[in-house]
């Protein structure tokens, strides 16, 4: 995500366009780019903490699991997201962190002790 954000910085580039337009059949594509592309330098910082944090403990924890719950966070978030969110353009990590941190939190509250 620093990668196409810094190219689009440097370039004078907007790929927002590749971003997730609800219940257009043209923006199916940004159910796998949307989280690659944020609009400021605050969304990305705040999306890159809370992702490499809670990432680290997904990886940490669930070592196993943690490539597939990375994959379901992007297909499900983003399909949610094309299917029921208000008609405007929609970017950023945001929908798998809720993933994330709802994997670790339902994980830590079902596992047995």
């Amino acid at each position: 995500m620093w990668i196409v954000f810094l190219f689009e910085i440097n370039y004078g580039f907007n790929f927002n366009h590749f971003s997730i337009y609800p219940r257009k059949l043209n923006s199916l594509f940004g159910i796998f780019a949307s989280p690659f592309l944020h609009s400021d330098l605050s969304h990305i910082t705040n999306n890159t903490l809370s992702f490499f944090v809670l990432m680290l403990m997904v990886r940490f924890f669930y070592s196993k699991s943690y490539l597939k719950v990375f994959l379901f966070g992007l297909l499900v978030s983003g399909l949610l997201t094309w299917l029921i969110a208000r008609p405007a353009y929609h970017l950023g990590m945001s929908g798998i962190i809720y993933v994330l941190a709802s994997f670790i939190i339902s994980k830590s509250f079902f596992s047995k002790q």
